[in-house]
């Protein structure tokens, strides 16, 4: 019946009369609304399963094109239900946090808490509802035609704010999650699909809307995350270090996380504050990770436009090229840069520890530890349960639905790289196989087991499998390997900035041959190009020190600067430096 709504509505529209009473009685806040409704959402109801609101999405769209006059009600409808999304990614995140940290909730939350029985139940909605929504978004988006009234609406906005509180889970839960992937440094941390298609919704707009303004508020978003990510770490390091503009942002930023797992943290006052500004940090890492990611897909796609369109510089194009080499521009990058060299030298003072293998060694053997995972799936489809850890060559013995909750009592890798995990009825994968590795579970927390595991797991764990053993990490390494994902964004974004210095001195190149001229290269090229290369200066001149922390009360007994810190440093600046230098095109490469 709901699929069949748009169609009805279209029909409707065809003749003035019926045009007139659909614009008065406006069914689309009704119609949208259904999409974040608990009602409608796992585990409550499966009707909005199996790609329902992409098939609305597209007669939606088909209402817009057919009926022009209607596209303004119909996206505010969309940007209505946009924010009540965001409104309760807020309100839960918040509500999160009060229950696992003892944080008072402000009053709104409190009323919302009313309304909230399960927090569990309630996350599980607004992941539902993230994905119906971007999915929807992603339909209507297909048409070039409305991504200007859409943005005009302020959807670019919403989808930056969906991004940040319908994707990542709030309170010990998101500890609980990164502690307990197979990579933090490179796998999925949010809801995979929902985060993945706000991404392409972004690549969408920008290869058909004007770059400036796309820049403009990616710009604004980055600088007000920088400056929430600068407030977690100076509330993880308690202060120690001034704010002096020359201190590296996350210099001595590891120095309290213990190097134990989360499981093994004794409850206290103390280790509660602890795992509450990780979870901020950790949220506050990934949202400038994706936004700095949205960035560069933007660049790339306004690139790409200018080489389509030849030779010459309209009003559009010179307008987004100045916003690329403008101050404002210049002081994001530089923040960037900066935040990325420091990370990167607090990642590589922990990889090169003196205990740190020695940690590693132990978390993948065999231990006599026993821990209970507690799992969520998250993906669409669901989860396929299998009698063994070899997904080829065992059998299917049942499925999980998507929100389905459930425990696990062991987890290993499987020969195929996937991350297994044993619940009472099979094994099922952390991550789908292939390229896109979309996340199927969720770890919502994970303890220590008291009593015995029930009958079913007991027969299938004491089997002699074919197993790599994958321990839990301790906090110091976790948060270093989410740390590490910002060197990934820096390269991408720095890769992309380089193809829009290497194509603005070709249209140069171009344009002085066609008028017998030769002029200077672009003053935005110019500019773009001393950016790049002082923060490149400054990451090659840096060397990780434990000097200015002395005094501070840190302990400086390990040696920071030692050359196994420095060459994994180095190392990494050098692939970045690589970026800025080759561009990589499947089996070509080409030297700039």
């Amino acid at each position: 019946l709901i699929m069949a709504i748009p169609n009805v509505i279209s029909a409707l529209s065809l003749t003035e009369s019926g045009m007139k009473v659909v614009t008065e009685t406006n069914p689309f806040p009704t119609l949208l609304s259904v999409f974040c409704s608990p009602k409608y959402a796992m585990p409550n109801s499966r009707c909005l399963l199996n790609e329902m609101s992409a098939i609305v999405g597209t007669g939606i769209d088909e209402i817009m094109r057919h009926n022009p006059s209607l596209r303004n009600i119909v996206l505010i409808a969309i940007i209505q239900v946009m924010k009540r999304i965001v409104f309760i990614g807020k309100n839960l995140t918040t509500l999160e946090d009060a229950r696992d940290f003892g944080i008072a909730a402000p009053s709104s939350s409190q009323e919302a808490s009313m309304h909230v029985p399960d927090l569990e139940v309630a996350r599980t909605h607004l992941m539902q509802y993230g994905y119906n929504i971007t999915q929807l978004i992603e339909q209507i988006l297909h048409n070039e035609d409305h991504i200007p009234h859409f943005i005009e609406v302020g959807g670019f906005d919403l989808l930056l704010d969906l991004a940040l509180w319908s994707t990542m889970p709030g309170g010990r839960q998101v500890v609980a999650h990164i502690s307990c992937l197979s990579s933090p440094s490179i796998s999925n941390v949010t809801h995979s699909s929902t985060s993945s298609t706000l991404s392409a919704a972004v690549k969408t707009i920008a290869t058909h809307h004007d770059p400036q303004k796309l820049i403009k508020l990616l710009a604004a978003a980055l600088e007000s995350r920088i400056l929430h990510l600068n407030i977690c770490i100076k509330a993880l390091r308690n202060d120690r270090i001034s704010d002096d503009a020359e201190k590296f942002m996350c210099d001595g930023l590891t120095e309290r996380i213990p190097c134990v797992p989360l499981h093994d943290i004794q409850e206290s006052e103390g280790n509660s504050t602890l795992i509450h500004n990780l979870s901020t940090l950790f949220r506050s890492i990934i949202s400038v990770d994706w936004l700095v990611n949205s960035l560069a897909t933007v660049v790339k796609a306004a690139c790409q436009r200018s080489n389509d369109a030849g030779v010459g510089l309209g009003r559009s194009e010179r307008e987004w090229k100045k916003e690329i080499s403008s101050k404002s521009f210049e002081n994001l990058i530089n923040q960037l840069s900066l935040l990325h060299r420091s990370a990167l030298a607090e990642v590589c003072k922990v990889r090169t520890e003196p205990d740190y293998d020695q940690r590693e060694l132990v978390r993948n053997r065999r231990s006599t530890q026993q821990l209970v995972y507690k799992i969520r799936i998250v993906c669409q489809e669901g989860a396929i349960v299998r009698n063994g850890i070899d997904i080829d060559d065992c059998e299917n013995v049942g499925n999980l639905e998507m929100g389905e909750i459930v425990e696990a009592y062991d987890r290993c890798i499987n020969s195929s790289g996937v991350l297994r995990y044993q619940t009472r009825r099979g094994w099922v994968s952390e991550q789908t196989r292939g390229h896109g590795r979309d996340q199927i579970a969720e770890i919502l927390d994970l303890r220590t087991r008291t009593g015995s595991i029930p009958f079913l797991a007991t027969s299938v764990i004491n089997k002699n499998l074919k197993r790599i053993e994958c321990g839990i990490p301790d906090l110091r390494s976790t948060c270093a390997s989410i740390m590490s994902r910002l060197h990934g964004s820096q390269v991408n974004l720095f890769s992309s900035l380089e193809r829009f210095m290497v194509s603005g001195i070709r249209a140069s190149s171009l344009r002085d041959r066609s008028q017998n001229q030769s002029n200077s290269i672009n003053s935005h090229v110019q500019s773009l190009t001393r950016i790049l290369s002082t923060n490149l200066k400054k990451d090659f001149e840096f060397i990780p020190k434990c000097g200015s922390l002395e005094g501070a009360g840190i302990d400086t007994t390990s040696k920071v600067s030692s050359d196994a810190a420095i060459c994994m440093y180095y190392g990494n600046i050098f692939n970045l430096f690589h970026a800025c230098l080759y561009e990589e095109k499947r089996e070509r490469r080409f030297f700039n």
